[in-house]
C-alpha cells in the first residue's frame, strides 16, 4: 500500500499498539474510557425479529473482557446487553422509538447514549447511559427528562449495579 493513506494507517496502527488512539483525529476512546456504539454502528438486520445489531469488546479490567451488544427490534425497542465469560453482567433499555399507548415515552433521537470509564476510581470499567426521555401524547410533546445513570461494575457480585 502507497499514498496518502498508507502513513495515516500505519501511523494509527502504532498509536493503536500503545493504546494512544485518542490521539488520531475523531477517536475519543481511551484505555481508560470507551466510546459505546452509536445508531450508525448498528447493522440493519432484513429478516428476523431482531432489526438492528451492533456489538463491541471492551476490556472492564485487565482480566475482564466483555461483550456489549445492542439489538433493536422490529417493534422499535432495544437492549445493550453486556456479556462476559457466558454470564449476563447487565441489560439495559437503550433504545425506544415507538408508542406503546395514548401516553408514552421514547428516547430523544430513538437512543440513549452509553460510555465505559472508571468513574470510582477501582480500576475497574463503569457504565454511564446519558440521554433525554421525552414523554408524547399522540404526536405532541409532553415532556423532557434529562437521564443521566451511572452504574458500578461490582467484582464481587460480579455484574454492574445502579449508582445511588
Amino acid at each position: 500500500m502507497s499514498g496518502k493513506g498508507s502513513g495515516l494507517l500505519r501511523q494509527g496502527f502504532f498509536l493503536a499498539l500503545f493504546g494512544l488512539t485518542s490521539l488520531l483525529p475523531g477517536c475519543v476512546s481511551t484505555p481508560m474510557a470507551v466510546c459505546g456504539l452509536s445508531r450508525p454502528d448498528l447493522h440493519y438486520c432484513p429478516d428476523g425479529v431482531v432489526q438492528y445489531y451492533g456489538e463491541q469488546e471492551v476490556r472492564l479490567a485487565p482480566d475482564i473482557v466483555a461483550t456489549a451488544a445492542i439489538e433493536v427490534t422490529t417493534k422499535g425497542n432495544g437492549l445493550l446487553r453486556i456479556t462476559s465469560a457466558g454470564r449476563d453482567l447487565i441489560a439495559i433499555n437503550i433504545y425506544d422509538e415507538h408508542s406503546e399507548a395514548d401516553e408514552y415515552c421514547v428516547f430523544e433521537n430513538g437512543m440513549l447514549a452509553y460510555s465505559f470509564a472508571d468513574s470510582n476510581g477501582d480500576g475497574l470499567l463503569d457504565i454511564e447511559v446519558t440521554g433525554v426521555i421525552v414523554t408524547m401524547e399522540e404526536e405532541r410533546i409532553i415532556s423532557k427528562r434529562t437521564v443521566k445513570d451511572s452504574y458500578l461494575y461490582d467484582s464481587a457480585k460480579g455484574r454492574f449495579v445502579l449508582s445511588q
